[in-house]
């Protein structure tokens, strides 16, 4: 079996480089929005709380 050319070689791992960091990006990107929706409910909740603390 012949070897596989180093520029093929290279060609796949930047393209699998390339395919992981844009997966990457995209999930933390989703994990960084459902934290700042969250935040945003959190601080809802601490509100309604201070309210009804209040009463």
């Amino acid at each position: 079996v012949p070897p596989i050319h180093q520029k093929r070689t290279v060609s796949f791992i930047n393209h699998f480089v390339v395919n992981t960091v844009s997966f990457l990006n995209k999930f933390a990107l989703s994990c960084e929005e459902k934290l700042y929706e969250f935040e945003n409910k959190l601080q809802r909740v601490e509100a309604s709380l201070v309210i009804l603390e209040s009463r």
